[in-house]
């Protein structure tokens, strides 16, 4: 699950802050938080920065904090909380406010009693529990896989509910022969089963090659249905279907990647026993033919 600036501030003691500029960029979403006192040390500064500072050494210096503001933009950043006004910094010139608000750029104040520690803490503790939770579904998503291979089940039941947990979004799989070979639990009707197919055949009907079969989306009764192909580099096992999914976040990303390698993995496993079986059975009807057993208790076991 993804931080954005405005997750972030419904969280004490950030729920006491004032939002006075680029309210429309609200949405950015956070991966870590600096204290930036230095304001023109570019090579800091990375993508998806909240940065935090009471603008010391240009608190008198409007022209300073336009650059600073533009800095930060050109580098991605998702937003600026200034400390001290009126302290440090006497006030918020109208010209910075207009420029965020042209950028679409977050600048939000805090109150005088809080430090930049309570700030910082909070936003830290919220992005180590995101990456905590991409450590466990990729722990889950482990889990399921050698679940699978262990009790070689052909239905891949135990990762496919193991990412629709991870990802809350209803799924389908579809084989390499096209056949629906997982349904949701909830009831989707003949017509959408069709057109998936179709999606899929059109798909495979337009790529060169194996590794040219690329995810997309489809639309249909107005839900977006994110196709993604389950392929090696040499062999197409089959296409994963999610409900409801435009474009996956992060998170729901590696759940995405693990379970497509470990689908790839089974399915190959099922192929090569398949392949096994049938020699097994070659091998047996010949030994049958040309009398190669010594007792009928050998010819009973096999």
């Amino acid at each position: 699950m993804k931080l954005t600036v405005n997750d972030m501030l419904s969280l004490h003691p950030l729920n006491q802050s004032t939002v006075i500029a680029g309210k429309n960029g609200l949405l950015r979403e956070i991966h870590s938080v600096t204290l930036i006192e230095v304001p023109d040390r570019s090579e800091f500064l990375q993508p998806q920065l909240l940065a935090i500072s009471s603008l010391f050494a240009i608190a008198n210096d409007v022209e300073g904090q336009l650059s600073l503001i533009r800095l930060l933009a050109e580098h991605n950043g998702c937003g600026l909380v200034l400390f001290n006004v009126g302290q440090i910094m006497p006030c918020v010139h109208h010209d910075l406010i207009d420029l965020c608000d042209k950028l679409d750029f977050p600048l939000i104040t805090m109150p005088l009693e809080i430090s930049y520690y309570q700030v910082i803490e909070v936003v830290m503790d919220k992005l180590l529990e995101r990456q905590s939770q991409k450590l466990e579904t990729s722990i889950s998503l482990y889990e399921a896989f050698m679940d699978q291979l262990l009790n070689s089940r052909d239905d891949y039941s135990s990762m496919l509910g193991m990412l629709k947990k991870s990802i809350r979004h209803e799924l389908l799989l579809f084989n390499h022969n096209l056949k629906c070979v997982s349904m949701p639990s909830i009831m989707l009707d003949d017509e959408l089963i069709q057109q998936c197919v179709k999606e899929i055949q059109t798909g495979l009907q337009h790529s060169k090659d194996v590794l040219s079969i690329k995810e997309h989306v489809m639309i249909f009764n107005n839900i977006p249905y994110f196709f993604v192909p389950v392929l090696s580099k040499s062999s197409y096992y089959g296409t994963l279907v999610l409900v409801g999914m435009d474009c996956p976040n992060d998170l729901e990303r590696i759940a995405l990647t693990q379970t497509r390698q470990a689908l790839c993995v089974a399915a190959f496993g099922n192929v090569r026993m398949d392949e096994y079986h049938e020699r097994l059975r070659i091998e047996y009807l010949r030994d049958l033919l040309q009398g190669n057993f010594g007792n009928e208790d050998l010819i009973v076991t096999q």
